[in-house]
């Protein structure tokens, strides 16, 4: 990125020091060498009068060639090379070049090429020339990225050697000359500055206002759907810049859009004036270009003085240095979204050391001593399908849990969220509040009815990340050992406390016909509806009579005789018995996970007859 500007920059200072196309075309092949880092690199231009491509600049490890290489031609009848980059407008590399059907013989034996890359030079939508980048005499592994950083090179040499000719024409043209030139040298001069702010980072609002006060006119970018996201207004304290360019209630009229519509997504041009949406300037619609697509507009209004040619070309070159710089913030952001997503999982799993995952983590601004959930969704059998896409799973949460911290990974076969939860608030809470939301977010995600969602309780780092995955992991297994599709979607750790753990490694089956057979009862119509309420609410109160009784406001008779009633039905004695009340325990779990009965107990009856 820095070297690409920097070669921007001084491309950009040779254009306007030359006095000849010839002296522009020996600095771009040369810089373009140096760029890819090639050994040879030479410059075919559109010649009009016969649609062919004639050589105009050729250096060998940095050197002109002493040989005039005027007389070599591309396009001839044969050249497959130059017709297949005239076709696709994209680099086009050919890895064994004397054996490949493409080339033409006698070019590939006179300058000895063993591997070669073709780079078409394109603007405005028109092919102008080829770069032709190889190594003297020896084979070159050509990688993806020398085609695009070639192919971006190329299309700004391009650019700049059209804007050059202008100059030159111009500069014959001797009643305008000093004018011309003036013009210029303030593009080039507005390139060096604005390529400066880019290098340095700056923000989109610094780069648009810089380049207003440069041009002296408004400026502002606009994202491709529509709402702008950096303004410039030449007129320092002069208050706020016109309201005529383009806001997006001016983009939604009808004659705007048709006008928008009319020109190519990739082409600068010039919109308005357009009465009827009160659009009474022109502007300048320059596309901002990041990986092929329109990432959004460079938009520039007439303001005082008229749009001229020379202003064309330099928003057009503004809008290719605001792409690198947007560019450059997508890139660092993905890398950092992917740098995030491999530390969510290592922590996750536990397989980081803690130097590491504090280093990380610094590097990335993540708190690792923030208090978190484990919330992990899967598909309800292994072998039901592909596990969510955590990139999905983090447009759900943002969406749902707007404001809160949320980092996802994909981690055995699932996708895992570790949120962050206020230092104050536990995971009880965090549930209370934000159980729907979690639903919503498993609901949204692909599958039919949607995958189902374990969580664990709150912890904090070091172990405990790991240890509130291995958590959620546990719910996970219960859920799918136990419910069979009929059970809740989404259940916490907490909704099954210590009996989590033995059911998530216990015989299904089992437990299922003994869960059926004792605790299962009490469903079954005549037992006593009031039954399973209070025996709920018994294990909820630490198995004590007197706090029983005082939950679901009955006499502590009515407690004792219900539980004897449950102890004639079930088998279980939970009152005196441990066993008993761990068997009931996980019996209970086992029907909740099962969808008999619901995740919270519903109060039950204040009657008090026994």
């Amino acid at each position: 990125m820095r070297e690409l500007l920097e070669i921007h920059s001084r491309v950009s200072h040779a254009a306007a020091r030359a006095s000849s196309t010839s002296e522009l075309l020996h600095e771009v092949v040369r810089e373009g060498a140096e760029l890819v880092g090639v050994e040879r690199c030479g410059v075919y231009m559109r010649d009009e009068s016969d649609e062919l491509f004639r050589a105009r600049a050729a250096c060998a490890r940095g050197v002109a060639l002493a040989e005039d290489v005027r007389r070599w031609r591309a396009g001839t009848p044969g050249d497959g090379l130059t017709s297949e980059a005239l076709a696709t407008r994209e680099p086009v590399i050919v890895p064994d070049a004397p054996g490949d059907p493409r080339m033409i013989e006698a070019a590939v034996a006179r300058w000895r090429i063993r591997s070669i890359m073709a780079v078409p030079m394109v603007f405005d939508d028109e092919v102008l020339g080829l770069l032709l980048m190889d190594d003297i005499g020896r084979h070159r592994e050509f990688k993806v990225s020398d085609a695009e950083i070639a192919s971006a090179f190329a299309d700004f040499a391009a650019a700049t050697v059209t804007q050059t000719e202008e100059r030159l024409d111009l500069r014959s043209r001797l009643s305008v000359a000093s004018r011309q030139l003036n013009a210029v040298r303030r593009a080039a001069d507005l390139d060096e500055k604005l390529g400066n702010l880019v290098r340095e980072g700056r923000s989109l609002d610094e780069i648009t206002g810089k380049l207003a006060e440069l041009l002296g006119k408004p400026c502002a970018v606009y994202r491709g759907d529509g709402p702008r996201v950096a303004v410039g207004s030449p007129d320092r304290g002069d208050g706020a810049p016109p309201t005529e360019l383009l806001a997006p209630d001016l983009l939604a009229h009808p004659e705007v859009d048709l006008a928008l519509a009319e020109n190519e997504p990739g082409r600068t041009f010039l919109l308005g004036p357009i009465s009827s949406a009160r659009l009474r300037r022109r502007q300048v619609v320059a596309p901002i270009m990041v990986g092929g697509e329109v990432w959004g507009r460079l938009i520039v209004t007439e303001h005082k003085t008229r749009i001229s040619g020379t202003d064309i070309g330099t928003v057009r070159r503004a809008a290719t240095l605001i792409a690198l710089r947007v560019g450059a913030e997508l890139r660092a952001e993905e890398e950092r979204g992917s740098a995030l997503a491999a530390l969510t999982a290592d922590l996750l799993r536990g397989s980081v050391s803690p130097d590491d995952a504090q280093l990380r983590a610094a590097r990335v601004g993540l708190a690792l001593d923030a208090k978190r959930v484990v919330a992990v969704f899967a598909p309800s059998a292994p072998s039901e399908g592909a596990e969510p896409d955590p990139a999905l799973l983090a447009a759900a949460c943002e969406e749902h849990l707007p404001g809160t911290r949320v980092l996802t990974a994909a981690v055995s076969g699932a996708a895992a969220a570790l949120i962050e939860i206020a230092p104050a608030e536990d995971a009880a809470a965090f549930l209370e509040r934000h159980r729907e939301s979690l639903e919503a977010i498993r609901a949204q995600l692909r599958g039919d009815g949607g995958p189902i969602a374990a969580v664990s309780d709150a912890h904090r780092w070091t172990d405990g990340y790991r240890s509130a995955h291995r958590e959620a992991r546990q719910v996970l297994e219960c859920m799918r050992r136990f419910s069979a599709g009929e059970g809740p979607r989404l259940l916490a750790a907490r909704d099954l406390g210590a009996g989590g753990l033995l059911l998530s490694s216990s015989d299904g089956e089992a437990m299922g016909r003994f869960a059926d057979e004792t605790v299962g009862r009490l469903l079954e119509e005549g037992a006593g509806a009031e039954l399973l309420p209070t025996l709920r609410a018994f294990f909820d109160n630490m198995c004590s009579v007197r706090a029983s009784a005082a939950a679901i406001d009955v006499h502590e008779n009515t407690i004792r005789n219900r539980l004897a009633r449950v102890e004639e039905q079930t088998g279980l004695a939970v009152v005196r018995d441990p066993d008993a009340q761990v068997g009931a325990r996980l019996a209970l779990l086992v029907l909740i996970l099962r969808g008999r009965l619901p995740v919270s107990a519903p109060s039950a009856p204040p009657s008090g007859h026994a």
